[in-house]
């Protein structure tokens, strides 16, 4: 690692030579330019002021240009296309990520379907065995007046 710090030293010290004689060369100009701006306080502000409404100006029309380009991609029937896969995936992969409470949600409602058919056939068949029950009962309080009719 000497090594490389010895062969690399000539060249920083030309690089920093040469920004040390460009700042000192500068120095002045920028001296005079904070003098300048200190005593002109008031050309600045109008300047700032211009162009800072001028750039408020260009933001906005930017702005509006991008909303503008905005809905134009969402009239476009491929960008609904688009988004409708995009959102696809995102379903099937949110749909992977919590795959335990899917399967969890489904066999609840599973039970929840097949206790209410179980219900109602056991409704149904205590109602059938009631009706039968009732049908014994005439059965037996008339028998001679049904082996006539049969005959």
């Amino acid at each position: 690692m000497n090594t490389a710090l010895v062969a690399i030293e000539p060249v920083v010290t030309a690089v920093f030579g040469a920004v040390g004689e460009g700042l000192a060369a500068t120095l002045p100009f920028l001296q005079d330019l904070g003098v300048w701006v200190g005593e002109n306080t008031e050309v600045i502000g109008v300047v700032a002021a211009v162009f800072g409404g001028t750039i408020v100006a260009a933001i906005a029309a930017w702005t509006a240009s991008i909303w503008a380009f905005t809905f134009v991609l969402l009239a476009n029937p491929v960008r609904w296309i688009n988004l409708g896969i995009v959102a696809l995936v995102a379903a099937i992969v949110a749909l992977v990520m919590s795959w335990d409470q899917v399967v969890a949600f489904v066999t609840e409602i599973r039970d929840g379907f097949i206790s209410w058919i179980e219900g109602g056939l056991e409704g149904f068949a205590t109602w059938w065995n009631e009706i039968w029950a009732a049908h014994r009962k005439i059965r037996v309080r008339c028998p001679d007046e049904l082996d006539r009719e049969s005959d």
